[in-house]
């Protein structure tokens, strides 16, 4: 990984995993991508990028890459959005449905108080005491 952070690596078209989910997240806050938050990079991806790097008057072809994401920050400096938060140091996993605690997660990881929710900046996440669950409106 060779961007800000374990959730902004390289990425391209065809990838699946929790960093393009992220870069969905923050894509779709910002108004540019409409598609399924799925973790899968795919058409509707390619084109939010694409918009987004217009916007920023940048080449709008190739990888996500570290331009791509220093990009996405300055879009949300300047609107005002901070990036959602991420599940910190790689201790939770995308499995598709909800985010789920790496078996190897430290014994604090998944310890949220069951007593009450947590949800993550970006408002689409609560914590159930047991697994983060998506914010139905």
């Amino acid at each position: 990984m060779t961007a800000g952070g374990p959730f902004e690596p390289d990425l391209q078209p065809g990838d699946r995993n929790d960093a393009v989910l992220h870069l969905q997240t923050r894509l779709h806050e910002l108004g540019y991508f409409a598609g399924s938050l799925d973790g899968h990079f795919g058409d509707d991806t390619g084109l939010a990028v694409h918009q987004l790097l217009e916007h920023a008057g940048l080449a709008a072809d190739g990888p996500v890459d570290p331009q791509v994401w220093a990009a996405l920050a300055a879009a949300e400096q300047a609107t005002g959005r901070s990036s959602p938060v991420t599940p910190d140091d790689q201790h939770w996993h995308w499995d598709g449905d909800s985010w789920q605690p790496n078996a190897d997660a430290p014994a604090g990881a998944a310890a949220a108080s069951s007593a009450e929710a947590q949800v993550d900046a970006s408002g689409q996440w609560i914590w159930d005491g047991d697994q983060w669950q998506p914010v139905v409106g």
